[in-house]
């Protein structure tokens, strides 16, 4: 594993944490809402763990009610502002408008491209 990939486990892990104390979780509580251990959600705090695919999006969904991209916020320093403020205001809209909303916004994207 390169150097950027532990930096980015880090702040992944640095994530999580403010994330939980935000909501005044415990690890434990944290680790059972998403039916994890709390071993593995301490080990993934410091980094010292690669969180699969499917343990992002348990922790995201149910573990604090938020989309994925809002918990990755920051730790890829790579990714546009943009998409994180748009995501960001779609949060307490209902699925189905967030899905519509989003085409609406590649299509856009896509005809501004090719203007």
């Amino acid at each position: 594993m390169g150097p950027e990939t532990q930096k980015a486990l880090r702040r992944f892990g640095s994530r999580i944490r403010q994330l939980r104390e935000s909501r005044g979780m415990t690890q434990e509580e944290l680790a059972e809402r998403c039916g994890l251990s709390q071993k593995f959600v301490s080990q993934l705090e410091r980094g010292a763990k690669t969180p699969s695919f499917e343990t992002i999006l348990v922790l995201s969904r149910q573990g604090f009610g938020l989309r994925a991209s809002r918990v990755l916020e920051g730790v890829d320093p790579d990714v546009a502002d943009q998409a994180t403020e748009i995501d960001a205001s779609l949060d307490d809209v209902p699925e189905r408008f967030a899905k519509a909303i989003t085409r609406a916004v590649a299509i856009l994207a896509n005809a501004a491209r090719h203007r």
